[in-house]
């Protein structure tokens, strides 16, 4: 018996710890220094990027040179989290900057949330947790895009993003 859209969905309304949308958190310009500036001020300035990514009607994709991506198709980053998760993730960046001011921010509490079946139908795909030199061996160039390095085997430098999309 196949699983239908509407399993799915029922599915979902009965799980905490799932949800049928991704969300994408942005941030402000890169060209902006955020040193001295409280989370506050940090997610005022994001929104500026969240109004041109609705002008825009467009997310750009980050790239090898303006983010963590593999291979040479521009990705976007989606969060598959329940708000619950994601309040969390933003409340834990908002602490490691009130320790570090100057450490690189990686998002912050101001983006846009999609229907998954909305996203799948633009191309967007679950990426694939992996060395990248492994998953490299196993998929396409073309799919290169989907790798995002995982690797838990030194205590000083984990590497775990498994929270996205």
């Amino acid at each position: 018996m196949p699983f239908t859209k509407q399993d799915w969905i029922d599915r979902i309304k009965t799980r905490m710890d799932i949800t049928g949308m991704v969300t994408h958190l942005t941030k402000p310009s890169k060209d902006l220094d955020l040193t001295d500036m409280d989370f506050n001020e940090i997610n005022l300035k994001a929104v500026d990027n969240l109004i041109q990514i609705l002008k825009d009607k467009r997310i750009n994709g980050s790239t090898t040179k303006t983010g963590f991506i593999t291979g040479s198709t521009p990705a976007v980053c989606f969060q598959d989290a329940p708000l619950s998760g994601l309040i969390q993730n933003i409340l834990h960046e908002q602490e490691r900057r009130k320790k570090n001011p100057k450490e690189k921010l990686r998002y912050c509490g101001v983006g846009l949330s999609f229907l998954k079946p909305f996203i799948y139908k633009k191309d967007g795909r679950p990426v694939i947790y992996d060395e990248s030199s492994t998953a490299k061996s196993y998929l396409t160039s073309s799919d290169h895009w989907r790798i995002v390095r995982f690797n838990l085997s030194n205590s000083s430098n984990y590497i775990d993003w498994t929270h996205e999309y």
